[in-house]
């Protein structure tokens, strides 16, 4: 796994939370349990740690912001699933982006509803493979 893959993780994960939450602490909160968790699990020993993550959300966030806006969410979305296509294991990115959804109140939003969708138009439909072994 190199640079830009986790580069497009992380940008999957923001893409996943901001605007979703009420409040930018409950998005970094999210952002930074779902990036180390996929850590441990693709990778344990890169160096990331809750600081790092935290960091990273912040210094990248206005661009993030602005690359989720209606204009250009596709076309970013799209890109980092093609980027993303290639990783022969995609089943903890799958389970992740999964569980993000599972909200107290049951409601996806619409950022959620459409990194799902795409996931599902890039990769197929990965959620019955990612339930299994």
């Amino acid at each position: 796994m190199n640079a830009q893959n986790w580069t497009d993780i992380l940008t999957l994960l923001s893409m996943m939370i901001i605007g979703s939450r009420e409040n930018s602490r409950d998005e970094k909160r999210l952002f930074v349990k779902a990036a180390l968790s996929l850590r441990d699990d693709i990778y344990p020993e890169l160096n990331l740690t809750v600081e790092m993550a935290e960091d990273w959300l912040s210094l990248n966030r206005e661009e993030l912001t602005r690359s989720m806006s209606s204009l250009y969410f596709d076309k970013t979305l799209s890109s980092i699933l093609n980027n993303l296509k290639s990783l022969p294991n995609k089943k903890p990115i799958i389970i992740t982006l999964i569980r993000m959804t599972l909200t107290e109140d049951g409601i996806r939003s619409k950022n959620e509803n459409s990194v799902i969708g795409g996931m599902n138009d890039v990769w197929g439909n990965p959620k019955p493979a990612a339930m299994t072994g």
